[in-house]
C-alpha cells in the first residue's frame, strides 16, 4: 500500500515502513524502517536492519526527520 500525504495518519505511528525519499542531489533512494511520528512538517523515520539469520528486520538507528518536500512516497511493508 501506497500512503501520500493526505492519507498518513498517526494509525501508521510504530509501523515497518519503506520511505522512499530524494536527497539534495536529486537521487531517490528508500530505505526500510519505522515510522516513528507525523507532523505537519514531515515524518520521523527509523531506519532498520533485515536479519538473515532471524529472517526479519530489527531495529537499527535512533529517529531522523524527513520533511514532506524530501519524502517522494511511504509505502507499507510485511514484517518479515
Amino acid at each position: 500500500m501506497s500512503l501520500q500525504r493526505e492519507s498518513l495518519s498517526q494509525e501508521w505511528v510504530g509501523r515497518l515502513v519503506e520511505l522512499e525519499f530524494i536527497e539534495v542531489a536529486g537521487e531517490k533512494h528508500a530505505l526500510v524502517g519505522w515510522l516513528r511520528g507525523v507532523t505537519e512538517r514531515g515524518v520521523y523515520f527509523a531506519r532498520a536492519f533485515y536479519c538473515g539469520a532471524l529472517d526479519k528486520y530489527m531495529p537499527g538507528e535512533t529517529a531522523s526527520f524527513y520533511p514532506w518536500g524530501l519524502v517522494a512516497e511511504i509505502r507499507g511493508v510485511r514484517r518479515g
